[in-house]
């Protein structure tokens, strides 16, 4: 009895060896193989895992040193850099646009162009809007004349 235990003992961890090289195991399961592998009698056809699987046990229970800075102290790093590049950049923007609304000439006196010419004297500028509307006046009698010329029958 004790010899069928054991061969299903080393079938089922024949199966996790396979299912961990393959990457489906748990950590449950990982531990179990660690575990295995401490132990002093062990098959001879799975010797050859031991040395591995003695080694991840081994790194498995070392404390693991502190290489570098927590996540949050990135983090917390990246959104103050972030913070001081938009409130720079926002200054600088002020500034700009300040700068262009002080030094910026802008017309104090509306203008009309005539024929390519600036004018800003409303009564000249009444009298030329006057004849332009003068120069495309049609007259009434002249365009009845044009109908009367036509032959049309009806």
């Amino acid at each position: 009895m004790n010899n069928k235990r054991k061969y299903i003992d080393n079938q089922k961890i024949a199966l996790l060896i396979e299912n961990y090289f393959e990457g489906l195991t748990t950590t449950a399961e990982e531990a179990q193989l660690r575990h295995y592998f401490q132990q002093a009698q062990i098959s001879d056809n799975l010797l050859i895992y031991k040395p591995l699987f003695v080694a991840l046990s081994d790194l498995h229970e070392m404390p693991q040193p502190i290489t570098c800075l927590p996540e949050t102290a990135k983090k917390n790093r990246f959104t103050s850099r972030l913070k001081i590049m938009s409130i720079a950049s926002g200054f600088a923007a002020a500034l700009i646009i300040g700068f262009f609304a002080l030094f910026h000439e802008s017309p104090t006196a509306n203008y009309v162009m005539i024929d390519g010419q600036k004018y800003t004297d409303k009564t000249l500028i009444m009298h030329n809007f006057e004849q332009s509307l003068d120069n495309v006046k049609i007259d009434m009698n002249d365009m009845l004349s044009e109908f009367q010329t036509l032959d049309i029958e009806p």
